[in-house]
């Protein structure tokens, strides 16, 4: 910027000596060389004043470009970043997981019907546990419900307490009720819960 000033200011003042000649070499006090000389001095710094503006506008350019540039260069970060997020298999669950289908560095697909399964995971908490119930006990509960002695499990989470094979006493774990199938188990025709 400070080179386009200083042709201005040699511009401005090459006009002034080109005016002062001219009145000069009108009352015929100079000769018509130094005239000349003005002239062209004037004109010369005309010519370096496009200079200057071509060199701005060509600096101004530049640091237009160099802007673009820095977009881009963020936006591949961004975009960089995004695909290191892909790298990384992340569950929405806790839990304990099984064997791996395949291995670091195979090919996966996924976001398809065709994805590629890499594991499975089940989940500790809370832990679900999937029983029948015979006829007699269905019967049983559907109608505590049906004279309001007990709400349905199809309502409300009703308490259930289990026992593990191993276990010799009583009912010790606590769980609730989430889910009571709609139909019977069609091979013995008993009503499914969970």
């Amino acid at each position: 910027m400070a080179e386009k000033e200083r042709t201005v200011i040699h511009r401005d003042l090459a006009k002034k000596q080109l005016a002062r000649n001219e009145l000069l070499r009108k009352q015929n006090a100079n000769a018509l060389q130094d005239f000349e000389i003005v002239e062209a001095e004037y004109a010369q710094s005309e010519a370096d004043i496009g200079v200057s503006k071509s060199k701005v506008d060509s600096a101004e350019s530049t640091i237009v470009a160099a802007q673009a540039a820095v977009s881009i260069a963020q936006a591949n970060l961004e975009l960089a970043k995004l695909n290191l997020q892909y790298t990384e298999i992340r569950a929405p669950i806790h839990g304990r997981i099984s064997s791996r289908y395949v291995t670091e560095g195979n090919l996966v697909s996924g976001g398809t019907n065709d994805a590629t399964l890499l594991t499975t995971i089940v989940s500790l908490n809370p832990i679900h546990c999937y029983f029948d119930a015979d006829e007699k006990t269905y019967l049983k509960y559907m109608r505590l419900a049906r004279d309001g002695k007990r709400p349905s499990s199809r309502e409300v989470r009703n308490p259930v307490y289990l026992t593990l094979a191993n276990e010799l006493e009583g009912f010790p774990h606590l769980g609730k009720m989430d889910f009571v199938e709609t139909g019977m188990d069609e091979r013995n025709g008993m009503p499914q819960a969970m």
